[in-house]
């Protein structure tokens, strides 16, 4: 075939414009992937990404697993904020309004301590319950024994046999009780300030305490019962009434002696006096008698016998007629002779 020139220049011309294109392209390319690196770089780099690393898990603590009780139930160990028996105190009788509710939150009472053998051993003291030795009321897997059961048994008949049961308030001169490192302690003090709402509980022996809704507190009248220790309520002053603070335990937030009746207990059968005695009236002077006796009056200036006297009130005017002698019934008619003979 004959070579044609003209042919030839446009197909040359052709791929010429083709590579050209080629190159570009891959120029472009080229040029777009280091763009991309190196922004991908400088992201890095700002990020300060490292070298990817599996996060190590903090440790978590294992919950101490609860005992199972085939018989009984698992006792616990209390943290006890704020001293008190209960941190979050007792809601029913917070939430009591009549002696009714009072009488329905009591066994709430010996339901909660009875799942802690400090608590327990307490409040059988504070019932006048026999002492047991808090060693005995939690076995080796951590539930109740059978000393444990009796006891709270017991604990219910004392609540159930008690003379009363009310809606009170705890006396500000009351002996408030506490737990401090694990023991039930009574405050020094002998006074309570701040909110007093409690249920008032006389047991079958006369004796009386209350249960604070605030924390679960026994509070009891008379000496403490329980060593000396911190409570929920701050400490005495010198000032406060009726027991005086020992060295050091002074703290201007006491409460001072209440001025209300109903702050204090009285004897059992003792009826409360509220408005004093009532005064007795004494009743007007009555004249009885008229200066002279007699209806007459005396004038120091007249004669002997010549008195005619003045009429009292009310009384009938004196008669004018002479008296008539009487009539001789006997006798000597004032001779000497023997009448009728």
């Amino acid at each position: 075939m004959a070579f044609m020139p003209g042919k030839s220049r446009k197909v040359s011309g052709v791929i010429g414009v083709a590579s050209v294109i080629l190159v570009v392209l891959l120029l472009t390319a080229g040029v777009l992937v280091n763009v991309a690196g190196n922004i991908g770089n400088s992201f890095n780099a700002q990020l300060k990404v490292g070298p990817t690393k599996s996060a190590t898990p903090s440790p978590t603590p294992t919950p101490k697993p609860t005992p199972v009780c085939s018989n009984t139930w698992p006792m616990a160990t209390s943290v006890h904020l704020k001293n008190r028996w209960f941190a979050e105190g007792i809601a029913s009788i917070f939430d009591a309004k009549t002696n009714a509710d009072a009488v329905a939150a009591a066994p709430d009472f010996t339901e909660k301590v009875s799942q802690e053998a400090s608590l327990l051993v307490g409040a059988a003291k504070a019932f006048h319950l026999p002492d047991v030795d808090v060693a005995t009321l939690t076995d080796s897997k951590g539930c109740a024994t059978d000393a444990t059961v009796k006891l709270k048994i017991a604990l219910d008949v004392a609540r159930a046999t008690a003379r009363s049961i009310t809606l009170s308030e705890a006396p500000v001169n009351g002996t408030n009780t506490g737990v401090e490192n694990g023991q039930v302690v009574s405050d020094p003090g002998g006074t309570i300030s701040g909110n007093r709402k409690a249920i008032q509980i006389v047991l079958a022996d006369g004796s009386t305490i209350w249960i604070m809704a605030r924390c679960g507190n026994i509070v009891t009248s008379g000496p403490p019962i329980f060593p000396p220790g911190k409570t929920d309520n701050p400490p005495c002053t010198d000032k406060c009434l009726p027991n005086p603070c020992p060295p050091g335990n002074e703290n201007p937030d006491c409460a001072p002696k209440s001025t209300h009746a109903k702050d204090y207990t009285l004897p059992e059968g003792k009826p409360s006096v509220t408005n004093g005695p009532t005064p007795v009236a004494i009743p007007p002077v009555v004249v009885t008698t008229v200066p002279g006796g007699g209806g007459v009056v005396d004038t120091p200036t007249n004669t002997s016998g010549t008195e005619t006297g003045t009429t009292a009130p009310g009384a009938n005017p004196p008669s004018t007629t002479p008296a008539t002698p009487p009539v001789n019934q006997g006798g000597d008619n004032g001779a000497g002779d023997p009448g009728g003979m």
